[in-house]
């Protein structure tokens, strides 16, 4: 069963091609707008490939924040283009290389997962010290958060409620997104992956570990 962090700023919920509403009432739905979710219909969630789900607001976090999903990777699809590489994006607010932020699942670490954090010279990222497993749900969540209220922080990332990556040293706020939060492939120089996704959360605060095993 799936659990909604406390008090998100944003929270959707996706289930087939429907439109996901933001259960906190702040953010216009999230609609399929590229691509078709995949006819191998999950028990939970929706199962995406060459598509994608997208808001049409860009929701701008460039103080605390955190970013937490239910994803289920299955398989690598299609390379992005001019990349000789496969890896695929499961969410993004902005390109999340210059701009914004991105979770992606890299190759050739084999299924490793890759937070970043855009920046106007080129991502600032951390990866997974673990693999996630093929065809098991897990809930990943990658946090950012202030150093004594600096414009610098720390990002960390977190698979089923374990700490798998910290950057230790202070990494930049992201700087504003020029493209809208989106769930599943939206190129930016990161390819397909096909995946069953449950659920999406964003707050605006950097969850503590005790809230993240809880959830």
């Amino acid at each position: 069963m799936f659990y909604a962090s406390a008090e998100p700023i944003a929270g959707y919920r996706f289930a087939g091609d429907a439109p996901a509403a933001d259960s906190a009432g702040n953010f216009p739905d999230m609609i399929l707008n590229r691509g078709k979710a995949n006819p191998d219909t999950p028990s939970k969630g929706v199962r995406l490939d060459e598509a994608s789900f997208s808001s049409n607001y860009h929701i701008v976090l460039t103080n605390a924040f955190s970013v937490s999903v239910w994803v289920r990777p299955l398989a690598f699809g299609k390379k992005a283009l001019e990349r000789g590489w496969p890896n695929g994006m499961i969410v993004n607010s902005g390109s999340g290389y210059y701009d914004g932020w991105r979770l992606v699942v890299q190759e050739p670490e084999r299924f490793r997962l890759v937070f970043e954090i855009g920046r106007a010279e080129g991502s600032v990222s951390i990866t997974s010290a673990t693999s996630l497993t093929p065809s098991i749900w897990h809930h990943v969540v990658a946090t950012w958060a202030p150093i004594e209220n600096s414009d610098f922080g720390r990002i960390r990332l977190y698979i089923d409620g374990n700490l798998e990556a910290d950057s230790k040293e202070p990494v930049p706020s992201p700087l504003p997104p020029n493209a809208p939060l989106s769930v599943g492939y939206t190129d930016f120089g990161v390819g397909t992956l096909l995946m069953d996704i449950a659920e999406l959360n964003i707050h605006d605060r950097a969850l503590e570990t005790t809230e993240i095993i809880r959830h």
